[in-house]
């Protein structure tokens, strides 16, 4: 016959798991306890040397249950495509930058070459 398990609860604040822990003894230091908790809240904070968002959402029911569900992401995890493309997007436009000048100064030469052989040729003429 198989032994049942016994269940024991943990308290969020010693957990394990690094950023459970840290965004949980932010959230406590906030707002001076979770009991104060009473709506939807999203906030930022420096945890772990990094930073993170975080979202918390107070839960319960009939039948007694009173939660606080949170969500927390690194924000490297969440900003990092966006980062990524940013510098793209940056590395883009200094080469458009780069070869508009180039073209600019190409077109420049080549509007201008005419009239600079029409002006020897008019001191050709003239002498």
């Amino acid at each position: 016959m198989p032994r049942k398990q016994q269940l024991q609860r943990v308290n969020v604040l010693d957990s394990q798991t690094p950023v459970i822990r840290t965004a949980a003894k932010y959230l406590y230091e906030h707002f001076e306890g979770f009991g104060d908790i009473k709506q939807r809240q999203q906030l930022k904070f420096r945890g772990d040397g990094q930073e993170d968002f975080v979202e918390v959402l107070p839960f319960s029911d009939v039948y007694g249950l009173n939660w606080l569900i949170a969500i927390a992401v690194p924000e490297s995890d969440f900003m990092g495509q966006i980062n990524k493309n940013t510098r793209t997007t940056i590395l883009l436009c200094w080469a458009a930058l780069l070869l508009s000048t180039i073209g600019g100064v190409l077109a420049a030469r080549w509007v201008t070459l005419p009239l600079l052989l029409l002006k020897e040729a008019a001191k050709d003429l003239a002498a």
